[in-house]
């Protein structure tokens, strides 16, 4: 399919991740290692590309600004960082604030 990427970011205990027990058909069972001891991780905040679950990320609340740091489970293509950066941008028009994208780590 050439549909665009769409990126999510979610709250952590978002109903998303918390509601199921099984969470196979939103999580690559390679990115299990990744999460926490009950694979569920729910006090993190999470990244959700084209529902899959590919990573974290964390906010730091600035004056004028959010920093935003992502830490995905594997690289992602120019347009997957496209989809998560209008979706940054969309937190950061909500709270009122700029954006400002922190190091991407893996």
């Amino acid at each position: 399919s050439n549909a665009a990427p769409v990126v999510y970011l979610l709250p952590n205990y978002d109903e998303y991740t918390v509601g199921y027990t099984e969470r196979s058909a939103i999580l690559d069972p390679a990115h299990l290692g990744k999460m926490d001891a009950r694979n569920n991780n729910v006090m993190s905040n999470i990244v959700v590309l084209n529902g899959q679950v590919v990573g974290f990320w964390k906010r730091q609340l600035q004056r004028n600004a959010v920093v935003i740091t992502p830490r995905f489970f594997t690289p992602l293509g120019e347009p997957e960082i496209g989809a998560f950066t209008a979706a940054a941008d969309h937190y950061g028009a909500f709270l009122g604030k700029s954006v400002v994208i922190a190091s991407v780590t893996i």
